[in-house]
């Protein structure tokens, strides 16, 4: 089992900014991928936090999304 994940304020803010960027229904995969690169570079820093993040963002299913998380091609 894995050690919980212990972020700074900065990176906390951080994640919460890119977290506004991701529709609600994937945010629990963009954490899921953060914790998971982390574990598996086994190094948590500052670097490593935004290597983690930047990586997640870019695993994601890309799109243009609307204010509620949907693609806009689903909203017309």
């Amino acid at each position: 089992m894995s050690s919980p994940l212990a972020f700074t304020d900065a990176q906390l803010n951080e994640l919460r900014l890119a977290a506004a960027t991701v529709p609600p229904a994937q945010r629990s995969d963009l954490l899921k991928l953060i914790a998971g690169f982390l574990e598996f570079e086994g190094d948590f820093n500052d670097a490593s936090f935004s290597r983690a993040l930047n990586w997640a963002l870019s695993a994601l299913p890309a799109g243009q999304w609307s204010e509620r998380g949907q693609r806009l091609s689903e909203v017309r």
